[in-house]
């Protein structure tokens, strides 16, 4: 028979449904693993008492999630019906995305399974480059509009500083401004 899934929480049991297999539990008490959903296996997020079936990636067959964060941010995988091959999936905010589409064009990384997500959103796993199985580390980089907007805070800031000590200057005695 299927193993039940429960949650301890300040000691009171707490089933999970759909009954499933749990992978990882946050500090928040939020837990992701997967569940059946029909004839498929589909990964979950269970959070207050409540089950979130995350989805499978478009042309993809089944999907298992493997851990989140603090954040909700869960990975895991995706298989197809063809063996032996799978893809890495990122669910944030609602939203699924296939970890590939992450990386940047002609990467020549193929991301097979997503292990781990820490606080950062730093994501390690399994992946194929060059026709070779390696271990992977994915650290986002922030969208160029970001950067942009982080750049032309930096330039208020010092334009605000110069302007202070301009008016600073003024105020010295007028043996000092000279120095």
């Amino acid at each position: 028979g299927m193993t039940e899934a429960i949650l301890w929480d300040n000691g009171n049991a707490k089933q999970l449904n759909p009954v499933g297999l749990v992978k990882d539990i946050s500090d928040s008490g939020h837990a992701v693993g997967y569940a059946r959903d029909g004839s498929r296996w589909c990964p979950y997020l269970w959070e207050n008492g409540n089950s979130v079936n995350l989805g499978i990636l478009s042309g993809w067959r089944q999907g298992f999630a493997n851990a989140l964060n603090s954040k909700d941010q869960v990975v895991g995988w995706c298989d197809s019906t063809t063996a032996f091959v799978y893809r890495a999936f990122l669910w944030q905010d609602g939203v699924l995305s296939d970890l590939d589409d992450l990386l940047p064009a002609g990467s020549g990384w193929e991301l097979t399974y997503a292990m781990d997500i820490n606080e950062t959103g730093q994501i390690v796993g399994i992946g194929n480059f060059g026709g070779q199985r390696h271990a992977f580390l994915m650290t986002r980089v922030p969208e160029p509009s970001t950067l942009l907007g982080l750049l032309c805070g930096i330039v208020a800031l010092c334009a605000r500083e110069a302007a202070k000590a301009r008016q600073n200057h003024n105020r010295l005695p007028a043996f000092l401004k000279g120095l």
